[in-house]
């Protein structure tokens, strides 16, 4: 997001102030927030063909 399109809450424009709630709702209570996945599953992941890791690892080599 660019640094020019985030604003103090009161701040916000009026066109956009409808998302302040909507954008808090996900974190309000007891809600279920997906959680990344945890270095080992990561790092297993890297050596299966076509998971998100081995991909990354495939497009972004580690630098030796």
């Amino acid at each position: 997001c660019p640094v020019s399109a985030i604003f103090e809450e009161s701040d916000v424009p009026e066109q956009w102030k409808d998302y302040i709630a909507k954008n808090a709702d996900p974190f309000k209570g007891d809600a279920n927030l997906p959680k990344s996945p945890t270095r080992e599953k990561w790092e297993a992941e890297k050596a299966q063909e076509g998971s998100a890791a081995n991909l990354y690892y495939q497009k972004y080599a580690p630098k030796a």
